[in-house]
């Protein structure tokens, strides 16, 4: 009876090992991490992306950096002005994880204003602190295309014309 007991026990760690073997690439396959999203921010890693209203006076950020930060990555869909459905994996970290090294979270702020290098501006009122706001370095294991790097965020439950591409300014406003 003993023998029984250490051979099933010897099978089901094996069986464990064996299935955490096989899921291990797929686990592996749902973000992106280290030195992997380094590489894909690569061509637009060093451009700067203007913050203010975190400390006392504004700073740079680059997607380099932020590709340091834990990341997500989230299957996203929305409808554009023209009707047309436009659906995204938004890779990045979270707004939430950008704000945390500053000791501040999206609900210490009544708007968050994300500005374009064309001008166009999108500004999130506080309502919205509750959502993912997924600060967007890629899709999937894709860059950004050089039209909307350095920086694109979305915002899954938004309507396309809130999603904003080629950021280089976040403003908070308390």
């Amino acid at each position: 009876m003993e023998k029984k007991k250490k051979r099933s026990g010897a099978a089901a760690a094996g069986i464990a090992l064996l299935l955490l073997l096989l899921l291990l690439p797929a686990l592996s396959a749902c973000g992106v991490s280290g030195s992997r999203a380094e590489e894909m921010v690569a061509a637009y890693a060093e451009e700067a992306i203007v913050v203010s209203g975190l400390l006392e006076e504004e700073f740079i950020v680059t997607p380099g950096e932020l590709a340091a930060l834990e990341w997500t990555s989230v299957p996203t869909s929305a409808v554009r002005a023209d009707g047309r459905q436009e659906s995204r994996k938004a890779t990045g970290p979270l707004l939430n994880t950008f704000l945390a090294q500053y000791g501040y979270q999206q609900t210490d702020f009544s708007r968050v204003r994300f500005v374009a290098a064309d001008g166009y501006t999108v500004t999130l009122a506080k309502s919205l602190a509750e959502r993912d706001i997924i600060l967007t370095l890629g899709y999937g294991s894709d860059p950004l295309p050089e039209s909307e790097a350095p920086l694109r965020v979305i915002t899954p439950g938004l309507e396309a014309n809130q999603w904003i591409y080629m950021v280089n300014r976040m403003e908070f406003i308390k």
